[in-house]
């Protein structure tokens, strides 16, 4: 990758947050994000009761989004270099693991206000490529195909980079009208490069 893949020049601010707790017994998923529609843009959540539990309370929608929007607003001070961890994508990881679908949705919401600094989203959507879990990966596929038609270039390279770390087929239709679409001449050809990429993974996986 060679478009807008420079380090970022940001100071660590402040001590990392910790996730929200959401009470022993409850975990929050999504109970519907993906529709057939790969357009969509707004995801459902629903809190399903685990085993021996049924009386705790789940975790708050509105304790959640203040605090992604807080690790969001602090990511600013930080400094991304590509590929190595941060603050930042710590924080997401430990939360996407946590809280699974909920997290997807929260940081899906943030990615797409207007006042969400375009290298913190770029920074979140890459890492949607390089974390490993499985119980999250069709939502984390979901919301980088979505991110390949933001407004802001920074926002689509980051989903194609992280597209090309997950190396799913299942995203070259996206891709390859993504191409069609692209006007950076730079980050037309990184997505030319991802979608053969993407239709060589295809072809050994039929093999």
């Amino acid at each position: 990758m060679s478009f807008l893949m420079t380090v970022t020049s940001r100071t660590m601010q402040d001590e990392e947050l910790n996730a929200p707790s959401s009470g022993a017994g409850w975990e929050s998923q999504f109970s519907e994000v993906i529709s057939r529609d790969d357009s969509a843009s707004t995801c459902e959540t629903a809190s399903v009761p685990m085993e021996g539990s049924s009386d705790e309370p789940a975790i708050h929608q509105d304790m959640m989004e203040r605090w992604f929007h807080q690790v969001f607003s602090k990511a600013k001070g930080e400094r991304f270099e590509d590929g190595m961890e941060s603050g930042f994508s710590r924080q997401l990881e430990a939360a996407i693991r946590q809280y699974s679908g909920q997290a997807i949705c929260e940081i899906d919401h943030l990615i797409g206000s207007p006042e969400c600094d375009a290298e913190v989203a770029s920074e979140a959507l890459r890492w949607m490529g390089l974390l490993s879990h499985q119980g999250t990966h069709k939502y984390r596929l979901w919301l980088l195909k979505k991110n390949l038609s933001s407004a802001s270039p920074r926002i689509r390279d980051g989903a194609l980079l992280a597209l090309s770390f997950l190396d799913d087929p299942a995203a070259i239709d996206c891709v390859r009208e993504a191409v069609k679409k692209e006007s950076h001449a730079e980050l037309k050809l990184d997505m030319e490069r991802v979608l053969q990429q993407l239709e060589d993974t295809r072809r050994c996986q039929s093999t």
